[in-house]
């Protein structure tokens, strides 16, 4: 029997055999074949490269198993690989395809990601630090998709420029220094994720949900494409580089903006209830009538020590308090006033409104 099939063999036949393979034979310098039902939980497959014809696993346990080194046209599908590790810049996954299986736990840390596809997975607290995933040709990127699950996993210093992301669950994860330019992350649910000092130029980042995240010291400024219809209720954007950001439609009720970079900025449409301002740079900023705060005019007042305007955004760089707010003199690009309901009686304007 060649030596290819002898090695497909003992992984077919679990842990106890391919280690009996490997003892008496060493790790082939490639393979080819199919793994189908195997149990290799715990099993040492480090070093293992998939040959010419690629490896497949389907519904194979490798939970808990060593996997550094791999590379080549790897593809799993209904597998569990939970906390496996398949750590270390030796590890090529850049043709790997894992559809319908669990990673959670899982350690990749400092692997080259390349084009890997990731679908329909969970790796929910997965360590994907310092990853790297760059894109081939200008074109083809990292893409996970199907809905897949990466919550609370650790992404810090990851670089995944141009990745595909949309619809991820990245809810909670450590993503601080995280390069995401020209990422898609489209309806990706990243609430309470840590993405402080992340590189989001050119970002896509409509209808995603941000609410909680920490986004301070980002580095979004512009080169399209935008951040529109995105939920980003309570995050911390402050030090941000937010110039010409296309937030049109982002709700940023409660948002704080302290020091950021606003200039140039379109946030027609946005919710700016309560949103935190001090020391923003606004020059050019854009707001709209349906920028108007989703509170009875009576409560829009400054209030409750916050020194707020009736939109709810911070006052600070006004000369008076009790100067009435000047959007030339804010840097805020003129619009039509905004007309807020009052409990009874007629629309008022905020303009008519004084701090």
């Amino acid at each position: 029997m060649a030596s290819n099939d002898a090695a497909i063999e003992a992984l077919n036949k679990g842990t106890k055999a391919w280690q009996d393979y490997v003892a008496q034979n060493g790790v082939p310098e490639s393979l080819s074949g199919s793994i189908n039902g195997a149990n290799l939980k715990g099993a040492d497959l480090s070093g293992i490269k998939a040959g010419p014809g690629g490896l497949q696993f389907n519904n194979v346990d490798m939970s808990d198993a060593k996997l550094s080194g791999l590379s080549g046209s790897v593809h799993i599908s209904f597998s569990n690989l939970d906390n496996a590790d398949l750590s270390g810049s030796g590890t090529n996954l850049s043709d790997m395809h894992i559809k319908d299986s669990t990673a959670r736990g899982a350690n990749l840390s400092g692997a080259k990601l390349g084009t890997m596809q990731i679908e329909k997975t969970n790796m929910s607290g997965a360590d994907l630090s310092n990853t790297h995933a760059l894109p081939v040709g200008g074109g083809t990127a990292l893409n996970i998709i199907g809905g897949s699950n990466l919550s609370g996993a650790n992404l810090e210093r990851a670089q995944w420029p141009g990745a595909n992301i949309e619809h991820t669950d990245l809810s909670g994860a450590k993503a601080a220094n995280i390069n995401l330019e020209k990422a898609d992350i489209e309806s990706a649910d990243l609430r309470g994720a840590d993405l402080s000092n992340a590189n989001m130029k050119g970002v896509e980042a409509s209808y995603s949900k941000l609410s909680g995240a920490n986004m301070t010291g980002v580095d979004a400024n512009s080169a399209e494409p935008g951040m529109t219809q995105a939920n980003f209720y309570a995050a911390k954007m402050d030090g941000a580089d937010l110039k010409g950001a296309d937030l049109r439609g982002a709700h940023l009720n409660h948002t704080h903006f302290e020091n950021a970079d606003l200039r140039g900025s379109d946030m027609t449409g946005a919710n700016l209830l309560r949103a935190k301002m001090e020391g923003a740079q606004t020059d050019g900023t854009r707001f709209s009538p349906s920028s108007q705060a989703e509170e009875p005019a009576s409560r829009l007042t400054a209030a409750e020590g916050d020194n707020s305007l009736g939109k709810g955004i911070s006052s600070e760089g006004l000369k008076s308090p009790t100067a009435a707010f000047n959007p030339a003199a804010a840097g805020v690009e003129p619009v039509d006033p905004v007309m807020v309901p009052t409990p009874a009686g007629p629309a008022v304007s905020t303009q008519d409104f004084t701090v």
